[in-house]
């Protein structure tokens, strides 16, 4: 539990506040008005038709820390001593290991 919680609180944070943010802007969108003119319920305008849209930031984001993931997966691995990924990951780069790395 608490590797899994050691990487999860590392960017919930960060991505909390850009989601908030992405969907305030969202929300404020010419067609999520048209949605609820319609007469949709709330639900499914945020759901069906705000979330989507929202979320594109944030997965480009994840995108982008994917790198710095893994090097906290790699500490995370060593301090608690459990054999995964970031371990196999660090020893492909001590030995050379091209096609783990690249994978």
């Amino acid at each position: 539990m608490l590797p899994s919680l050691t990487l999860g609180l590392l960017g919930a944070g960060w991505y909390a506040r850009l989601m908030r943010s992405s969907m305030l802007d969202v929300l404020r969108q010419d067609y999520v008005r048209t949605a609820r003119a319609k007469g949709l319920a709330r639900a499914q305008v945020v759901l069906g038709h705000a979330l989507p849209n929202a979320l594109l930031p944030i997965v480009a984001m994840i995108g982008i820390d994917v790198g710095y993931f893994m090097s906290g997966v790699v500490v995370v691995e060593s301090v608690f001593g459990w054999p995964g990924i970031g371990q196999l990951a660090w020893q492909a780069i001590q030995r050379i290991d091209i096609p783990i790395i690249m994978a």
